[in-house]
């Protein structure tokens, strides 16, 4: 019989399986450009490194945090820099390293976990309530890493 915590897990990884889709579409050009007050890029780092913020606030410590050097914290983004590496492939790498840790970091879990209850920036909530919370931001940020493919006549994910 399946976990409910499987179902969440699955949830979590079709979706940042999407991650890879968003990236590869997007054109050398336009990860470079803003839309919506972001980089493209910045976008995509942030989305994958939220997964780690998200599951830290459930006690699942240890997940990928963004790798240096690519010009944001998760939540602060940089103007675009040669310096930087904030690269298709460093975000391809950092995507595969997440949804390897997310997939061990649920198996770790047991249904038990789901209704522990946890406040979230004042609103009481359930650790599942956060796995659904993490969907969802990571299919916000696909959304809109799809409106910026759609503007600009590339493939979007969904």
């Amino acid at each position: 019989m399946a976990r409910v915590t499987d179902i969440f897990r699955d949830s979590v990884l079709i979706n940042l399986s999407l991650v890879d889709v968003v990236i590869n579409n997007c054109s050398d050009e336009l990860w470079e450009k803003k839309f919506g007050g972001d980089y493209y890029w910045a976008q995509v780092f942030h989305l994958i490194g939220g997964v780690s913020y998200f599951m830290g606030l459930v006690g699942q410590e240890g997940l990928p945090m963004i790798p240096e050097n690519t010009g944001t914290d998760g939540i602060l983004r940089k103007p675009s820099d040669p310096s930087l590496d904030h690269s298709k492939e460093k975000a391809l790498a950092f995507n595969k390293e997440m949804m390897t840790a997310v997939a061990a970091a649920f198996d770790r879990l047991d249904d038990s976990t789901l209704f522990t209850p946890i406040d979230f920036y004042g609103n009481p909530t359930t650790h599942g309530g956060m796995y659904s919370l993490l969907a969802a931001h990571i299919l916000y940020h696909i959304g809109a890493c799809d409106a910026a493919l759609r503007d600009n006549g590339l493939t979007a994910a969904i």
